[in-house]
């Protein structure tokens, strides 16, 4: 079983992936908003759960944590594939580059997302978070008798598993997802089945969000190919028009697992 790991407001939500034959399972665990302050203690977040909670991360042969979307910066960048075989330090090199300070101050790595047709260079996905905004929920998680690591996975990449299965079919020419939290909304746009570009945007009265989701997908979509779009989280009395709707394959009353299930799926299917 692969545990995916999100965090929502005060609650922490499991998602267990137990493979393509088998149905997933959804849980969720209030904890505080104080396990994600800076002076988190290791290992603080399981005397506050269940015994079930403490099993299900013990025992899972690999736990994925979905960063939080508006944590995360994300790059796609276009890599000489020649410099990755050469050279061990490049992939370090080139992130100190595109990121400021020194790069002990971050939680980084490269996804790769695919290769050029000629195989001379591959589009990789930097990702990168603060250490003093993701450490405390890595913290929080730590068990001490347990070796395995915690796998860091952009919850950006975890919402496309999610839109893909959605939509299930095989190449998908392009789609959305907009994943609602209490406080923003994510929205990631996919083409031909590969992430393309996502934004955070902050939920408040005085922005119409729909205009400025819209706003920000039509100047990313592909004009002669239709758009459709997966909406997950909670999304209240958001609605839309321009573009046709999809229901996310694990029903209205597990989406906000979105993030959890799709960053276990891109673990175990990647």
């Amino acid at each position: 079983m692969i545990l995916g790991i999100s965090y929502s407001k005060d609650r922490i939500l499991f998602a267990k992936n137990h493979g393509l034959d088998s149905e997933p399972e959804f849980v969720s665990f209030h904890v505080g908003a104080e396990s994600r302050e800076e002076s988190t203690p290791s290992g603080s977040l399981w005397p506050k759960l269940s015994d079930d909670a403490r099993d299900a991360f013990h025992s899972a042969e690999k736990a994925v944590l979905a960063i939080p979307a508006h944590l995360c910066y994300l790059k796609r960048l276009e890599i000489k594939s020649k410099y990755l075989e050469t050279t061990p330090a490049y992939l370090d090199w080139l992130a100190s580059t595109q990121l400021p300070g020194e790069l002990a101050g971050y939680r980084f790595g490269f996804i790769k997302l695919g290769e050029s047709f000629d195989l001379l260079s591959q589009e990789m996905l930097l990702f990168a978070c603060l250490e003093t905004a993701v450490g405390p929920m890595i913290r929080s998680l730590a068990m001490p008798d347990l070796e395995r690591e915690l796998i860091l996975i952009p919850e950006q990449l975890g919402l496309l598993q999610t839109l893909e299965k959605s939509i299930s079919k095989g190449d998908i020419a392009q789609a959305g997802i907009i994943n609602f939290e209490s406080d923003y909304a994510t929205v990631v746009h996919m083409m031909h089945n590969r992430y393309r570009s996502s934004r955070c945007f902050g939920i408040n009265q005085e922005r119409d969000l729909a205009t400025d989701i819209e706003t920000f997908l039509l100047s990313r979509a592909d004009a002669l190919e239709s758009l459709p779009l997966v909406i997950t989280g909670n999304p209240n009395d958001f609605h839309t028009s321009w573009s046709p709707i999809v229901p996310a394959f694990m029903g209205i009353h597990n989406l906000e697992f979105a993030a959890a299930w799709g960053v276990a799926a891109y673990e175990a299917y990647k």
